[in-house]
């Protein structure tokens, strides 16, 4: 459903009026910028792409599609034409719909700039869905053992002091923590800690999950923030990928002139080399290229270009150096075959030729093709080569290992108020003083639940007299009796009375939050997985949908109806906790022991004995002799008919 939702609302069509395909001018700016080296002719795209969906406003869908299909033939990483077609073949019916949108998300991640967005989404993304199900899990944990923390701080608090009423503690450090703010972070160690002692091992298994990935997420921190270098348009790395794409433009250079020489000095020698290469300056390309491979030795594409730089010059021997030395270096590069290929047509030894261009096709030089269409549109003779995307992703790691704050400590920093790489050490330490303090707690303090009403009890006020555990006030509701059927229809109701008192208390609760009533039910994992799901369909929806644009765009007024499919994925988590039901309990009619219960004889019996309630006897027993009634049974009775009329 989300898949189909994505594609039916792909992107907003609209378009405001632009010059056509046919215009002189358009023509001419695509081959100016084909004669300058350009491999990605995204500007031309987008203009035919505007011009597209303008026509296709217009009523006229297979001009719109012919039109479509020449944008994406510009560029091989742009998707939107892609994205279009396939919500005209899904309103239309084809399903060749499929085919476009796969072919759309692939441009999205085939550049550098398309997989650093699609990091930065996922990392941001699953670092921001782990924080909200670790903070809200704990919470639900706090609502479903807070009664026994409850009972534990009105019984020391209590017996010390009458104001405020003890019932109030509880709440009242809450809200203190609440207005001291002191973020996600410490909310969520401090919770961890206390609860450590109390929650079930199958609950343990499933928080320490999700803590040991924020602390792998906090760990990783600096390296992680090379995605920071990798999207920002000023950064070293983001200068340098636009090789890749423009072609000869005396402002890049003027760009990557700016970048410090001395950590990139390698890679700012190639880049000025290929676009100086690209705009005919081959004397001076030679001299950057010749730097580039003196600080690298190993760099592939500067050997490459160079050996283009004397092939443009006419010096085809020092060209096959060049390309000789890609071989030695990667010896499955179809570029550097190809243009040996070419370099020995040139040299007129065309067995040599067909046997380079052979294994050329043989390493994929037709996929480059695929890859790049601007190598189609113009027929390079020869192709240069720009930074590999690993190379790419190298510089980023590098320029993002400096120490500073990036974005993910930006987006983060204000929710958390923690730096994000410190995060690991409160979590750490909040396991471990939740250890210690289970190994350290007196088993005086160890609260348990009544065996009747299910309200939390401890040592100190409970009652072991009738063989079971029984709370204060069920303890007082059947003190002073003997007889075991008053005593169950007593207890009975003080256990329907409580039943009634929760009921009251608000079930509803427990569904404000997707996955909250299976925590405080017991089913941690169930809800944590709930909430997750929840949780990345709501923070898709703040990133404008499932389209991984830059991150720090979230919010900027994306229409509704093109993030249906987030939308559909919260809705579908919310009914699937309205729906869920308050699970009842059994209802247990006999809970004292079996030794309380005296079976009834079939025979008269010299002393008296008590039934227990439901215990039928298989024949009809003698009439007891008549006794006179003591003082305890009279109460007794009077107990049992307040117990009726309450019915």
């Amino acid at each position: 459903m989300a898949l189909i939702l994505t594609v039916a609302f792909c992107k907003p069509l609209l378009a405001s009026p632009l010059q056509g395909i046919d215009n002189e001018i358009l023509q001419s700016y695509t081959r100016a910028e084909l004669q300058r080296g350009a491999w990605s002719l995204q500007v031309p795209a987008r203009a035919i792409y505007r011009d597209a969906i303008e026509t296709l406003e217009a009523g006229d869908r297979e001009t719109a599609r012919r039109k479509l299909f020449l944008a994406a033939s510009l560029s091989g990483d742009y998707p939107d034409p892609m994205f279009a077609l396939a919500r005209i073949d899904l309103l239309s019916g084809n399903t060749d719909f499929i085919i476009h949108l796969i072919e759309g998300y692939k441009r999205k991640i085939r550049g550098f700039y398309g997989q650093a967005l699609l990091a930065a989404n996922v990392v941001i993304l699953s670092t921001a869905v782990a924080f909200a199900v670790l903070f809200l899990t704990l919470i639900f944990l706090l609502v479903r053992h807070w009664p026994e923390y409850d009972h534990k701080i009105r019984e020391i608090y209590g017996g010390k002091y009458a104001f405020p009423p003890a019932r109030f503690i509880g709440p009242l450090v809450i809200l203190g923590l609440l207005i001291v703010r002191g973020g996600v972070t410490l909310y969520s160690a401090l919770m961890l800690a206390v609860l450590w002692p109390v929650i079930g091992r199958r609950e343990k298994a499933a928080v320490l999950t999700v803590t040991i990935f924020i602390c792998a997420i906090s760990l990783l921190t600096p390296q992680l923030e090379s995605l920071t270098s990798a999207i920002d348009e000023g950064s070293a790395t983001r200068r340098l990928a636009m090789v890749n794409k423009s072609g000869g433009d005396s402002r890049l250079i003027r760009s990557i002139d700016e970048i410090d020489s001395g950590r990139f000095a390698a890679e700012k020698e190639f880049a000025l080399g290929t676009i100086k290469s690209r705009m005919g300056l081959y004397d001076e390309a030679r001299d950057h290229l010749l730097a580039s491979v003196s600080e690298r030795n190993d760099f592939a594409p500067a050997y490459l270009n160079l050996g283009n730089v004397y092939f443009r010059q006419g010096d085809f021997n020092r060209a096959l150096a060049g390309y000789q030395s890609v071989i030695a270096i990667d010896s499955m590069s179809a570029l550097a075959w190809f243009n040996i290929g070419q370099t020995y047509i040139k040299k007129m030894l065309f067995a040599e030729s067909s046997e380079a261009l052979a294994k050329a096709r043989e390493f994929g030089i037709e996929k480059y093709n695929q890859a790049n269409p601007a190598t189609i549109l113009l027929e390079f003779d020869i192709y240069d080569r720009g930074f590999p995307v690993a190379e790419l992703w190298r510089i980023a790691l590098r320029e993002g290992g400096s120490g500073k704050s990036g974005i993910l400590d930006g987006i983060f920093r204000p929710y958390l108020l923690f730096p994000l790489r410190w995060v690991w050490i409160l979590l750490v330490a909040a396991v471990i003083a939740g250890t210690v303090l289970a190994m350290t707690v007196p088993r005086s303090w160890k609260v348990y639940f009544c065996n009747n009403c299910s309200l939390p009890t401890c040592s100190e006020c409970s009652d072991s007299e009738t063989g079971i555990t029984l709370c204060h006030n069920c303890a007082v509701a059947i003190s002073g009796l003997s007889s075991v059927k008053v005593m169950e229809a007593l207890l009975r109701h003080r256990r329907q009375q409580v039943r009634s008192r929760r009921g009251r208390g608000g079930w509803w609760k427990m569904k404000v939050v997707p996955g909250s009533s299976k925590i405080i039910l017991g089913s941690a994992g169930k809800g944590m997985f709930v909430i997750s799901v929840a949780a990345s369909a709501l923070y898709l929806l703040l990133w404008n949908g499932f389209y991984l644009d830059d991150p720090r765009s979230a919010g900027l007024g994306t229409p509704l109806i093109n993030q249906a499919a987030a939308v559909s994925v919260i809705v579908l988590c919310w009914l699937s906790a309205i729906r869920s039901r308050n699970p009842r309990g059994q209802i247990n009619y006999r809970i004292l022991p079996p030794d309380l219960r005296v079976e009834k004889p079939g025979k008269r019996s010299a002393e008296p004995q008590t039934l227990a309630l439901g215990n039928v006897p298989d024949e009809t027993p003698a009439r007891p002799e008549r006794r006179r009634f003591t003082e305890q049974d009279s109460k007794a009775q009077e107990a049992f008919k307040e117990y009726l009329e309450t019915l």
